[in-house]
């Protein structure tokens, strides 16, 4: 735990080296990462790729029915 008495750059620096020594892994076919055995930011990373899925459906069911007013 720091001390009020540390200055910030002592507790950058350590935040810093933390983060340095983490590896990454990407998540395949995407430029999504995650720590390297991290479960959690693995689904977390999952799940931030959601939205593109939901686009993808949208414009793949507009595509075969031809009609924008499937959508709505």
């Amino acid at each position: 735990m720091a001390s009020l008495d540390e200055p910030l750059d002592g507790i950058e620096s350590r935040f810093t080296r933390a983060a340095d020594e983490t590896e990454w892994i990407p998540l395949s076919l995407t430029l999504v990462e995650y720590p390297q055995g991290d479960v959690f930011g693995q689904l977390l990373a999952v799940i931030s790729l959601i939205p593109f899925a939901i686009v993808a459906g949208f414009i793949t069911l507009i595509l075969f029915r031809r009609d924008l007013h499937t959508v709505s």
